[in-house]
């Protein structure tokens, strides 16, 4: 009964030295000398998993700390890679606005894929689509938040404006609506794009269907 004691005693005061020991040198012979052997394996094999979670951080930090180093504070913490991809998600913005694809080769690369409804489309459907956005109606884009990195850029995207019909799945008249666009970025260029709107903006454009009427008396005597 004693020695049981004196080892829970010692299980206690060795969790406390491992744990707050700085080299985590806790001596194996030390712990064989009065501790049961499966207690001493237990301890050794704790001792080993610290050191390799230790080596494991050192590792982890040897790593990112020069990422963080490479972000510049004169472009809002991000790295250059990052900031010229946002620059280039602006740019094809625009060009939604302007009209003007004359730049679009610059920002896109030649195998770039939009993942649509209606299936993949290339960059040349990408410029199609400015074009007969920017002679279908007006609009206006706003970026309410954004996110970057080196390979994706993330916009939460509100669009306003009028449409004449002849563009597909939206109808004439005014719209309003929220989305998010998300781009992946390959050498500075644009490689594939993903559009998520929100639903509710989907269910406005869908065409308009008649309620179900209220089933009529004679309808209830059937």
């Amino acid at each position: 009964m004693k020695i049981r004691n004196r080892e829970i005693d010692l299980v206690k005061f060795c969790k406390v030295s491992y744990l707050n020991s700085p080299n985590l040198n806790i001596s194996v012979n030390f712990l064989n000398s009065w501790i049961s052997a499966p207690l001493a394996v237990f301890f050794k094999s704790k001792i080993n998993n610290m050191k390799k979670f230790f080596f494991i951080l050192t590792a982890a930090a040897s790593c990112l700390l020069p990422a963080c180093n490479d972000k510049d504070p004169a472009n809002g913490g991000m790295t250059e890679t990052a900031r010229k991809n946002l620059d280039a998600f602006h740019a094809v913005d625009n060009a939604f606005l302007t009209g003007d694809i004359s730049r679009i080769d610059s920002f896109v690369a030649s195998d770039f894929v939009d993942h649509t409804p209606r299936g993949d489309w290339n960059r040349d459907s990408l410029k199609n689509m400015i074009t007969i956005m920017k002679n279908a109606g007006t609009m206006k884009s706003e970026i309410r938040k954004e996110l970057a990195d080196d390979a994706y850029v993330m916009g939460w995207m509100h669009w306003t404006g009028t449409s004449d019909g002849s563009i597909p799945d939206m109808p004439a008249g005014p719209y309003d609506m929220n989305g998010i666009e998300v781009v992946r970025f390959k050498d500075g260029k644009a490689v594939e794009h993903w559009a998520f709107m929100d639903p509710k903006d989907m269910m406005k454009m869908m065409p308009q269907q008649m309620p179900p009427s209220a089933p009529t008396s004679t309808d209830k005597a059937k």
